[in-house]
Parts: C-alpha cells; sequence; structure tokens
C-alpha cells in the first residue's frame, strides 16, 4: 500500500500499527512532490516518493519494521529518534489483543479512564494502571514533538 498524506498523526497511526501488528513494512518519506499527481502514488513522483520507497527497503532491516528518510539528515535522525522511542513504548503493550491495547483503542478514541473501565468492565484504577504501563502518555508526548518537529522543518506542499 503506498498513500500520500498531509497529516503527520496518520503517519504516526500507521508506524504504531505496524509495530502492533508486525505484518508490515512501513516507510515513510518527506520531501517535495511533482505535480501533477499520478493517478496513483506508485506513479507518482518527486522527492517524497522516492524517500518513501527507499524507507521501506531501509525498514525490513529496522527493529520495529520501519524507516523515515527526508532530505535534511539532521531532521531525519530527529524524527527517526521519536519514531523509535514510539516503536519501543508500544511494542512493549504485548499482543495485538492484549488488556493494554484494548485500553489505548478507547484512549484513542476520547473516552476518558472512568468510561474505559466501564467499557472494559473494570475499575477506572484498574483502567488507568493499564493506560499507565501501555505507555499512553508517553505516546501522547511523543506524537506531540514528531507533529512540531515537522512543523519545524516545514512540511512541503
Amino acid at each position: 500500500m503506498q498513500a500520500l498524506v498531509r497529516d503527520p498523526n496518520v503517519v504516526l497511526d500507521c508506524v504504531i500499527r505496524g509495530v502492533r501488528d508486525r505484518e508490515w513494512w512501513v516507510g515513510i518519506g518527506l520531501g517535495e512532490v511533482e505535480h501533477p499527481l499520478g493517478s496513483t502514488a506508485a506513479r507518482s513522483e518527486g522527492p517524497a516518493f522516492y524517500n518513501a520507497r527507499e524507507a521501506v527497503g531501509r525498514a525490513k532491516g529496522q527493529s520495529y519494521g520501519f524507516a523515515l528518510v527526508a532530505p535534511d539528515p539532521d531532521e531525519q535522525d530527529d524524527l527517526e529518534a521519536v519514531l523509535e522511542t514510539l516503536g519501543f513504548i508500544t511494542s512493549r503493550r504485548g499482543p495485538a489483543d492484549s488488556k493494554r491495547w484494548q485500553a489505548v483503542e478507547l484512549a484513542s478514541r476520547g473516552l476518558r479512564v472512568g468510561e474505559i473501565g466501564a467499557q472494559l468492565g473494570i475499575t477506572w484504577q484498574a483502567a488507568s494502571e493499564r493506560l499507565k504501563t501501555a505507555g499512553w502518555r508517553e505516546e501522547q508526548g511523543q506524537r506531540r514533538l514528531f507533529v512540531r518537529l515537522l512543523e519545524r522543518g516545514g512540511v512541503p506542499e
């Protein structure tokens, strides 16, 4: 699957899903795109697409199955460091159907701790503990940092 996205949160969701499922490689390419776009992402051209293709190849040798290639090496290092931290956090949640993932999925939908507990049939204290051991708070911090770093580098049109 190839996609062209401007929302950094979609990129982060794909990375986290890739780490969770461990069924596919995720390559993220930053850079300009040539206009007009091709009829598909595979037929489109520009540095963003070339970087994404290179990143998919690099992802196969990475611990968590993803890689990022950016035009600026320092930006690339910073963004990959944030993604590695996210990979570490999310890989510790256990299998995709674990109780930690269940709590995280509900928190991702905007539910509060008490609502998560009610949905899962547990106390709010147990729901809070699941989110804590899942690294939910830390994930949110890394997401914000990733977006800020992208904005600082300038997301190409």
